[in-house]
This record gives C-alpha cells, sequence and structure tokens, in this order.
C-alpha cells in the first residue's frame, strides 16, 4: 500500500453505483407497509439491494418486536441544574484503563474470506491513469453551458447506438431538466472546489455525462458506472410525498433538489474513473475487480452514507435517506473525535479521494497494519449493510457449506458485532488519553461521553431486542469491564467510593437546564473546535425508546445465569 502506483478494476456489466429510492412491490400491502417505514423512519429508502437489507439485517424490530423484560432508559430528560465535578486522572489510571482495553480481541473472525491481501496485490499491479482535460472548464470554473451542450450530444450519440448495447428503458428528457442538472452540477462544485478532485478531471469525468429518464425503474434517480444520470419523476415524487409523511421536507429544500444533488455527488465520487472498459468500476478510493472472488475493497456503504451527508451539508438540510450507512459514518467519526489529526467527516471526504494512498494521507492512516484494520472495518460494515453475494459465495465455497438466510443474518449480526468493539476500542483509547492528558476535566464530561458511545453502540446492536441480545451479550460483558475500569480509577485518584461514583454515572443525566434552556451536563471545550456542536447533531439522531444502560443489561445477564 506504500507504492503510489495506482490501479483499476474489471467491469462485470453495467452495475449502478447509486440509487435514491426504495424498491416497491405494488400492491395495497406493499404500500402499507411502505408508508409505515417511511413514517416511522424506519426505511433507510433506498431501491438498491443494499439498503432493503438495513431493514433486513439491522431493524429487526421491523420483524419481531420481541423485547427483554429489562429496564428502559430516556437519556433526554433534562436534569434541573447542571453539575461539573472536578477530576484528576494520571499516567498510572491511564495504563490501569489501557491494559483492561487491550485485554481483549479485536480482530475480525471472517477476515480470512475478505480476500482483501489478494485484492491490494491487484491494485498494486495495475496502473491507473485519469485524463484531464478543460472542456467544461471556463476561468477556472465549471461552465454549465458547456455541460449543457456536452450532454445533449452524448445523449444522441448514445441513443444512436446498437439498440441491443444500450440500456432499452432509457428516455429522452426534457431540455429543462438536463439543464437543471447541469446547473446543479456547476453549482456544487464551483461553491466548494477542495472537497472534490482536480478540475480538470471532474471535466473529464463530466464529458462522459448523459442523463435520460428511466420510467421503468423503482429509483428515484441513479448514476451507473458508464456516467448515465437517469431518473424517474413518478418514483421522486413518490419519494417527497413519503419525506413529507416523515416530516423531513419541512426546511424548505426541494425533495427532488436533494435527490439531485445526491446523484450528483456519486458523479464527484466518479471523477476516480478513466472510464476504460477494461479496467471496471471505480469510485472514490473504492475499487471492484471481475476476477477477484470477494470485491472487499468496494465499500458501497460508504459511498452511499458519505453522498447524502455531502448533499446534507451542500443544502443546509438534513439527510433523507440512508440512516442506517449514515450511523456507521458517525460511529466513525465519534471514534476519532479525540484524534487531533483528524477533522470531522474527513472519512467522508475520503469517498471523493482517488486511490488509497490519498485517502490514507487524508485520515492519518500510517503504518500497513492500520491500513490493513482499517479496510477489514470498512468491508465488515459493507457486508451489515450490503447484499455481498461474492463474500457469501467464497465463504460457502471454502467451507463447502450451503447457508440459510437465518445463518447468514447469524453472521452478519457476528460481523456487525466485532466493528462495533473495533470502534469501540479506538474511542475508549481516545477517551481516557484525553482524560490523562487533561482536555477532560469534570466527571459529568466523562458519563457523557461514555453514556453517548452507549447510545451508539446500543443504535447498532439492538440489544434490549431478544435477536440482538443473543449476539451482544459477550459484548455487554466487555463494555461494562471497560466502563467499570475508567470508573474505578477515576475514583482511586480523586478519593470517591466506587460505590459512590458509580451510583453516579448511573443517575446522571446527559441534558441539563439553565435558565429554562436544555444544555449538555459536560464541558467540552478542552476538545477541538466544534466537538460540541458534532456531539450535538450525534446526540440528536439517536432513539432512546429501546435504549437500556449497560449496567441495566449486565443486571438481566447475571439474573438470567442464577436462573440457569
Amino acid at each position: 500500500m506504500d507504492k503510489k502506483k495506482k490501479y483499476k478494476l474489471y467491469k462485470t456489466g453495467k452495475k449502478v453505483i447509486a440509487i435514491g429510492l426504495a424498491a416497491l412491490t405494488i400492491s395495497t400491502a406493499g404500500l402499507v407497509k411502505m408508508i409505515h417505514d417511511y413514517s416511522t423512519g424506519d426505511s433507510s429508502t433506498s431501491s438498491s439491494y443494499s439498503d432493503s437489507l438495513d431493514n433486513n439485517t439491522n431493524n429487526y424490530v421491523d420483524s419481531y418486536d420481541d423485547y427483554l423484560d429489562v429496564e428502559l432508559s430516556n437519556v433526554k430528560t433534562a436534569l434541573s441544574s447542571k453539575t461539573s465535578t472536578n477530576i484528576e486522572f494520571d499516567k498510572e489510571n491511564y495504563n490501569n484503563v489501557l491494559e483492561e482495553i487491550n485485554n481483549y480481541n479485536y480482530n475480525f473472525s471472517m477476515s480470512d474470506y475478505y480476500y482483501i491481501d489478494e485484492n491490494l496485490k491487484i491494485y498494486e499491479n495495475i496502473n491507473y491513469n485519469k485524463e484531464k482535460n478543460d472542456i467544461v472548464i471556463t476561468n477556472g470554473s465549471l461552465d454549465s453551458k458547456k455541460l449543457y451542450n456536452i450532454v445533449k450530444n452524448n445523449n444522441k450519440d448514445y441513443m444512436n447506438q446498437d439498440r441491443n448495447s444500450i440500456n432499452v428503458f432509457y428516455s429522452e428528457t426534457s431540455d429543462s431538466y438536463i439543464k437543471q442538472i447541469c446547473d446543479l452540477i456547476a453549482e456544487i462544485y464551483n461553491e466548494d472546489k477542495s472537497s472534490y478532485s482536480n478540475i480538470n478531471e471532474i471535466s473529464d469525468t463530466l464529458s462522459h455525462l448523459k442523463i435520460f429518464q428511466n420510467n421503468t425503474t423503482s429509483a428515484s434517480a441513479y448514476v451507473s458506472d458508464d456516467l448515465v444520470f437517469a431518473f424517474n419523476p413518478t418514483m421522486m415524487d413518490m419519494f417527497s410525498d413519503m419525506q413529507e409523511i416523515r416530516g423531513n421536507s419541512s426546511d424548505g429544500v426541494s425533495i427532488d433538489k436533494t435527490v439531485f444533488v445526491h446523484e450528483i455527488e456519486h458523479l464527484f465520487q466518479n471523477a476516480s474513473n478513466d472510464y476504460n472498459e477494461s479496467n471496471g468500476i471505480e469510485a472514490g478510493f473504492c475499487r471492484k475487480y471481475d476476477n477477484s472472488y470477494v470485491n472487499s475493497l468496494w465499500n458501497s456503504w460508504l459511498l452511499e452514507g458519505s453522498a447524502e451527508i455531502k448533499m446534507a451539508d451542500t443544502l443546509n438540510t438534513t439527510p433523507k435517506n440512508y440512516d442506517k450507512k449514515i450511523s456507521y459514518i458517525r460511529s466513525y467519526n465519534l471514534s476519532r473525535l479525540f484524534d487531533e489529526d483528524y477533522n470531522i467527516n474527513d472519512i467522508v471526504i475520503s469517498s471523493f479521494t482517488q486511490d488509497l494512498d490519498e485517502a490514507f494521507n487524508l485520515l492519518n492512516i500510517k503504518d500497513e497494519k492500520s491500513k490493513k484494520e482499517f479496510l477489514e472495518l470498512m468491508y465488515s460494515i459493507e457486508i451489515t449493510q450490503s447484499d455481498t453475494e461474492d463474500f457469501w459465495n467464497y465463504y460457502q465455497k471454502k467451507e463447502n457449506i450451503t447457508l440459510t438466510e437465518d445463518q447468514r443474518n447469524s453472521l452478519r449480526m457476528d460481523i456487525r458485532t466485532e466493528a462495533v468493539k473495533k470502534l469501540s476500542k479506538k474511542y475508549y483509547e481516545g477517551l481516557i488519553k484525553a482524560l490523562f492528558s487533561g482536555k477532560i476535566k469534570d466527571l459529568e464530561t466523562v458519563f457523557y461521553l461514555m453514556r453517548l458511545w452507549e447510545l451508539d453502540c446500543c443504535n447498532h446492536l439492538d440489544y434490549t431486542n431478544e435477536q440482538g441480545f443473543n449476539h451482544a451479550a459477550d459484548f455487554l460483558v466487555w463494555q461494562d469491564n471497560i466502563e467499570k475500569s475508567i470508573l474505578n480509577n477515576i475514583a482511586n485518584k480523586n478519593d470517591i467510593s466506587y460505590d459512590e461514583i458509580l451510583q453516579k454515572y448511573d443517575s446522571y443525566n446527559m441534558v441539563a437546564l439553565i435558565d429554562g434552556k436544555e444544555v449538555f451536563n459536560a464541558n467540552f471545550s478542552g476538545l477541538k473546535k466544534d466537538t460540541d456542536k458534532y456531539l450535538a447533531s450525534s446526540f440528536d439522531s439517536y432513539s432512546i425508546t429501546h435504549f437500556a444502560k449497560v449496567k441495566t443489561m449486565i443486571e438481566y445477564i447475571n439474573n438470567m445465569s442464577k436462573i440457569k
């Protein structure tokens, strides 16, 4: 991975990398279920197979509603006043907790089937040469008029091809739609050039752009790997209606615009592609090969989640889509919250880099071991978020077995638990380092950050549900041991009894009231700039309907063991 040589992929046909709306079976029952999902916020609203799995593999609530008999907590209830208890934390305390953190196995148990080493060999042995031109540039900016003319010519050339070699479901769209999309592309790039690739590389990418309608697709919009921007106005209208049901359309931003901008972000991720058909699919630093057993460098969850976050940032709105994928981006950001060499959402910007070296440089991942672990983490999340048939086929072939769907789901949940554990290790290491360095100076801030991470883990593992709990029980014991080590070392250093500090944490409120205004019961002034804003948005994103504290879950585990 230290090599500066860039690489190419091999196509397996024309794959769509960006989809906008859920695949629908238009029956009465199906429509009712879809409306329910949108109204409750359970749906990730994608028409790709990957996000339909968000509901199947992450939201077991939809199918089971089989909750444990445990006390649930509302961590968003405000305390009457804010509290602050100054504490100290020395090198010995730090080492004690670090030893506890390192007293566990953080390897991905299925990583031998990820085929990452072999894919990296392919990556290192393929030359990648991205072309550059100024065909849509005027005075250093993208020119929407030039782009419009290029698209019109490309559309004509495309439709004049042999009908057997093109998508016969594409149809010409109105000039006004083409102009609207071209104007948006130029506007978005010109307002934030630093987030994207070099303008001459973007220009080359856009020289391949076609814009059509596809009234047969169940997606509201998508970008194909051969750079067709396709959309279905009927499905876009339905998407807009569903967002209104969910209450996501009240910020003054057109839902149509959010769909278009999301897909435009995918165009910019495509800037790594030289459109040499023999070299395959490229988007950002993600790569897909047709001569690999498992495409473990291809992380569609990151491409989709990043495009949605970038859309929301661009339009100053909230994400409308891909909630589960975004939740993993949030978890990665939180896991590196305490790193001075990481800026919040660098992982999003990395999806617009052109190769792994550039991505690793942006993310400040230096050594080979850390690079490999990063790729394993990204692909582990991909398995939980996408229909990775290549992975499952390879696993079954190697093990000479045929998995049932239940067995697949069980393995997915184990892989997801390992991913959350890996993120947790990084988070807790950063937390105690910030505590030791004096960036965190009070007990309440430690409590806040511990409780926030509990929320994050519960959000992924859904352990108040029996299905989730069966896979997360060992994780909960692990998490409890680390939390107790942190609190025990704080107690020992600050002459507070351990039982007292446990009681304080159990009764702690994350929110307090000052002059009738809700504020965080913590102090983030010692952390990086804008940390408080990101923590606020993270806190707001969690549902607490089925949240139980780790302490509560450990009590449940202990009671169950007594019964047995």
